[in-house]
C-alpha cells in the first residue's frame, strides 16, 4: 500500500518545523492504472484533481510552479520507486497550505482515488 495520507507524526513535525514565509511543496505522484470499472485511469482522475483544486490554489495565493514527467532514476536504488509525475507548487505560507488542505470542501478523495502512492516533501527556496 502506498502513502496518501501524512501519519500523526508528519503532521507534527511539519507543525513544528519554522517555516517563515513562502515554502515550496514537492508532489511526487505514483498514479493507479485504473480506477473505475469504465477504464478511467488514475492520471485522468487526478487531471480532474488539479482542476478542481485550482479555486482553492488561487483563492490560497499558491500556484503550482513547475510540473513535470520523469525519465527514470539516474542516480539512486534500482527498486526506486519510478514516479508518473512530479510537480511543485508554491505557497505563501504554512498557515494557508493548513487551512486549505483542511477547507471541508477540498476534494482529497479525488486525490487519494486515482494515486497508488505519493509524497509531500516541504521544502525552502533559496
Amino acid at each position: 500500500m502506498g502513502s496518501l495520507k501524512a501519519t500523526e507524526a508528519q503532521v507534527t513535525n511539519f507543525l513544528q518545523r519554522a517555516i517563515d514565509g513562502a515554502f515550496y511543496m514537492v508532489n511526487m505522484l505514483k498514479y493507479k492504472p485504473v480506477v473505475s470499472p469504465e477504464g478511467v485511469s488514475g492520471e485522468e482522475l487526478y487531471g480532474e484533481y488539479l482542476n478542481a483544486i485550482q479555486p482553492f490554489l488561487s483563492q490560497a495565493g499558491a500556484e503550482i510552479v513547475w510540473f513535470g514527467k520523469p525519465l527514470g532514476v539516474l542516480i539512486g536504488p534500482d527498486e526506486e520507486i519510478v514516479w508518473d509525475a512530479i510537480f511543485i507548487v508554491r505557497y505563501p505560507d504554512k498557515q494557508t497550505f493548513l487551512k486549505m488542505a483542511q477547507a471541508k470542501d477540498f476534494p482529497s478523495e479525488l486525490r487519494d482515488r486515482a494515486l497508488a502512492d505519493s509524497r509531500l516533501i516541504p521544502s525552502l527556496g533559496g
